[in-house]
């Protein structure tokens, strides 16, 4: 199945997709290979903490995976392990740069 939206873009349409946009009911972020810059928007929404992306470089990261939607300092630390990223925390924001 397909969905249309405008005059030539097609969008795949599936179950995974749509559990994925749900996600967010459960407690859980989920992401298909999206943009570092856009995931700490979606963490943002959620928390007070904020993620805090240094760097265009850093900001393209693609990223894959179900998170929990309530803490972006253990999402943090993951980046940090995986990608070698650095990881500054303070009260208010979790700053992640090379």
């Amino acid at each position: 199945m397909a969905i249309a939206s405008g005059a030539a873009t097609l969008v795949a349409n599936s179950k995974v997709r749509v559990e994925d946009a749900l996600a967010w009911r459960k407690g859980m972020l989920s992401f298909n290979q999206e943009r570092l810059e856009d995931i700490a928007s979606e963490f943002n929404r959620y928390n007070r903490q904020q993620l805090v992306i240094e760097g265009d470089e850093v900001a393209a990261i693609r990223i894959g995976g179900t998170y929990p939607a309530s803490n972006p300092g253990e999402f943090a630390q993951l980046l940090g392990d995986a990608y070698g990223l650095r990881i500054r925390k303070t009260p208010e924001a979790i700053r992640i740069s090379n």
